[in-house]
């Protein structure tokens, strides 16, 4: 059916009146009425059909092509093809009976945009809206780059209701950014709200004259986030009158007013209250339910979810050289006086509610943490790209990531057992409250610690290779959008912060991984994102079979196996780092060249040390074992130089060590998989040396390419395959 929609220049009537004058407003559509009902099937079968959501189903002409999302956490959405019609994506609305959804609609806070939307500077968004849109796009961005290659001439509408009408309406654009000018229009239904003015003119500039937005005067979800909150909807709303539930009035501007009774609408509006036939009854006419008070408790319908972390890190005592600054720590051993540190963390599954863990596991005193808030960083709009040599990388930092910014609207106070404050003993850790906090997957988290009266010893606990910028600065500034104040500093090291746990469902689990300065980072970019394990989860977030399953890294730079240093020595991690952490599912360990490296050069000192790590890596195997974990190995990379001098660890003696210590994890079957690293980043031509395209430039660390490569060959079918644990070990 081809639409007959004006060009448009010709959509606004009387543009020297007052913006949103009645005057703005027509009567008659500038296109059939049928051409805005055609989609309602296709949102139907969404919801109602969510049951039979198996691909190749029929819906009348359309095909189910590919189905995402378990109505949970994720919105389900549908990608169809119709020989009349084209590929259709559908998103479903808000189910009612689920509190997830729900949360997602009363999280009026507005954040910036994703960058696959490509929106301008000053164009923000309801964050309930992107994070529910970030939860399938990649697999719908997937989904449709598969449909275009089958039916590469057919057009792409988008389509869905109430909540699915916001997703749509976000996802529309990021249609439009992976596939240029394939969406033929955007059909939404009780469409919310969804940006500020910037976004409704930029969402106009992309597709006015393609965008429909059908409204019911009686729904309240049209009218929620509020204009007084700064929202407007763009142009192409039809509104049914709530007067006359039989007339409709077309606004082909961006924010309608109650204009009068116009044509008669018998065609659509037995269509439009036919599409929430099988959608849970919803609240009554009127605003929405506000935050609750108090520590909330587990949502409705998932008393079976648990909590498995979205981050970790390796706690350690802080070396002298990273302990903070002047002013945060002194001679009388005095640390983070009256100071107020921000952090970032980099999340790896999503969830509506966290808990944030602060560790003081390595102090020989007590911690009195006074204050705690979590929040949305902002990127600091001066950032730039990382470079090498005047030749562009990568694409800026991800949002937030390494920022003292934050977006105050976004902020929540944290509580331990009710409490702001919580004096932590030495040796322990808190873990605070559970928090209605709606987070992405691979999004930023801003942690915000206040300390009046510091800890009073310089062994403190921390991680110092954050790979992102933290920021100390005077007093509690803990709600603050910034960190300011005469003596700011910015370090990247972690201190006190050890793990934040989402609720999850059931099937959610965790992957961790025990390792060194590799598995750390070292070598990736500072504030990017790219070491090899944030490089895995993005593969693993793309994957349906492996999207529900968190990375925790549990690397430290320096660490050893069977030697305490850099933090505790590995063969003693095991139960803090992997066994007693939430939805431990799977273990990986990576780890060894410290103690080959830091051995003696002599015959001894070097055969003692390849004895005790393959008895070390049995035995760790082993303990994981008893709780059904299932552990993976990973062989040792390169460090070998032409130049036997030009490194740390090249010393011909320890890369005879690091071959034989790998032919053992290959061959030995001590692991129920391996995957060999070393293999993948060696030189063809001389395989005891990282290859040159790989180096970060001392002969032992890879650099981003090189943490490419590991994620990329990292195989995913390995999570499948061990998914219901081991068993028969004596």
């Amino acid at each position: 059916m081809k639409m007959n929609r004006p060009e448009p220049s010709s959509m606004v009537q009387g543009s020297a009146l007052p913006p949103r004058s009645v005057a703005n407003q027509t009567n008659s559509l500038p296109f059939p009425v049928g051409d805005f009902t055609k989609t309602v099937a296709s949102v139907q079968n969404t919801y109602c059909g969510a049951t039979d959501n198996v691909p190749g189903i029929q819906f009348g002409d359309q095909t189910l092509l590919y189905a995402y999302g378990d109505g949970n956490l994720a919105q389900r959405t549908n990608i169809y093809h119709s020989d009349s019609l084209g590929i259709i994506v559908a998103y479903e609305g808000t189910n009612l009976s689920s509190l997830v959804s729900i949360l997602h609609d009363v999280d009026v806070v507005m954040v910036l945009p994703d960058a696959d939307l490509g929106l301008p500077l000053g164009a923000l968004v309801f964050n309930g809206w992107q994070v529910a849109f970030d939860a399938t796009w990649l697999q719908v961005k997937q989904g449709l780059s598969d449909a275009i290659v089958e039916y590469p001439d057919d057009p792409i509408i988008v389509t869905g209701h109430s909540l699915g009408a916001a997703i749509a309406t976000l996802a529309s654009l990021a249609i439009n950014q992976a596939f240029p000018n394939k969406i033929k229009e955007v059909i939404v239904y009780g469409p919310p709200r969804v940006g500020n003015p910037t976004f409704a003119d930029a969402y106009d500039g992309v597709f006015l004259g393609k965008y429909t937005g059908v409204s019911n005067g009686q729904d309240w979800v049209q009218n929620v986030p509020t204009q007084e909150m700064g929202y407007r909807h763009p142009t192409g709303i039809v509104w049914i009158n709530p007067a006359n539930s039989t007339s409709w009035t077309y606004f082909n501007q961006q924010e309608p007013v109650n204009g009068p009774d116009s044509v008669p609408l018998e065609p659509f509006y037995p269509a439009y209250t036919g599409l929430v036939s099988c959608v849970p009854t919803g609240p009554p006419a009127g605003p929405p339910p506000g935050p609750s008070t108090g520590p909330p408790g587990p949502s409705p319908g998932t008393e079976n979810y648990h909590w498995v972390n979205t981050w970790v890190s390796m706690q350690q005592v802080a070396e002298y050289t990273n302990l903070p600054g002047p002013g945060y720590y002194n001679q009388s051993n005095l640390v983070f006086p009256d100071s107020t540190i921000r952090q970032t963390i980099h999340t790896s599954i999503g969830g509506q509610q966290i808990r944030l863990t602060i560790s003081n596991q390595n102090g020989v005193v007590n911690l009195p943490i006074t204050a705690v808030t979590v929040a949305l960083p902002i990127q600091n709009p001066n950032a730039v790209q990382t470079t090498l040599n005047g030749t562009v990388l990568g694409a800026p930092y991800p949002a937030g990531t390494g920022s003292r910014i934050i977006d105050t609207n976004t902020i929540r106070q944290v509580t331990f057992s009710g409490n702001s404050s919580i004096i932590i003993p030495d040796g322990s850790l808190a873990v605070s409250d559970p928090i209605d906090f709606p987070i992405a997957a691979q999004s930023e988290l801003s942690i915000s610690i206040y300390l009046k009266d510091g800890q009073n010893s310089s062994i403190i606990t921390s991680h110092p290779g954050s790979r992102t910028n933290s920021y100390y600065g005077m007093g509690n500034q803990v709600n603050n959008y910034n960190i300011t104040g005469d003596n700011v500093v910015s370090q990247q090291h972690w201190f006190f912060i050890s793990a934040l746990e989402v609720w999850s469902p059931p099937q959610t689990s965790a992957f961790y991984i025990i390792g060194d300065s590799i598995t750390d980072g070292r070598g990736s970019w500072n504030n990017g994102n790219n070491k090899w394990t944030d490089n895995l989860l993005a593969r693993m977030q793309k994957n349906p079979a492996t999207s529900n399953i968190a990375v925790g890294n549990q690397g430290a730079g320096g660490n050893r196996v069977l030697t305490d240093g850099n933090g505790p020595n590995a063969m003693g991690r095991v139960e803090r780092d992997v066994v007693a952490q939430p939805g431990a599912n799977y273990a990986m360990i990576f780890e060894g060249v410290n103690d080959i490296g830091t051995a003696g050069l002599d015959e001894a000192s070097q055969e003692m040390v390849y004895q005790r790590l393959i008895q070390a890596y049995k035995q760790m195997v082993t303990r994981m074992h008893t709780f059904g974990i299932p552990v993976f190995g990973a062989t040792i990379t390169p460090i070998g130089a032409a130049n036997a001098t030009a490194g740390t660890y090249t010393q011909p003696q320890r890369v005879a060590t690091v071959n034989r210590v790998n032919d053992f994890i290959r061959n030995s079957k001590t692991f129920d998989a391996v995957f060999d690293f070393n293999a993948w980043l060696a030189d063809p031509d001389m395989p005891t040396q990282l290859n040159p395209l790989y180096d970060s430039g001392d002969f032992l660390h890879p650099n981003e390419l090189g943490y490419q490569v590991l994620a990329d060959k990292f195989d995913l079918g390995v999570f499948e395959r061990f998914k219901g644990g081991v068993c028969g070990y004596v």
